[in-house]
């Protein structure tokens, strides 16, 4: 049963990260839209890091290189940052949820233990 558990734990951290590459090859929201609904309640702290680290790496890279090309374009480095963020913080919602629910069911697991004690005696 562990080990089942791991194993569909797995397959739904991969499924909002494909989501996310997804959107990042076709460059269309919906794929993201359907990541963050995968991903909810976590993805919505996912969501908003993904904005507070588009500036983060536009401000920082900005120092180093230029995030736009002469022509006005994402630069390559700064668009294969942002693709990186997006799958990462979309793979790091989905990870807090595995461990959300986990948490919960420990909890209740030992509130049914507690209340099992408590009837025996």
């Amino acid at each position: 049963m562990r080990w089942t558990r791991l194993a569909l734990e797995c397959v739904y951290v991969a499924i909002p990260g494909t989501l996310a590459v997804i959107g990042n090859e076709r460059e269309y929201a919906g794929w993201y839209i359907a990541a963050l609904a995968m991903t909810l309640p976590c993805g919505i702290a996912g969501f908003l890091g993904i904005y507070g680290g588009f500036a983060a790496i536009r401000g920082i890279g900005d120092l180093v290189a230029s995030s736009t090309t002469s022509n006005g374009d994402d630069a390559a480095w700064f668009s294969a940052a942002i693709d990186f963020l997006r799958v990462g913080a979309f793979v790091a919602a989905a990870v807090g949820n595995v461990l959300l629910l986990e948490m919960l069911r420990r909890r209740g697991a030992s509130r049914s233990d507690r209340r099992s004690l408590g009837s025996t005696h």
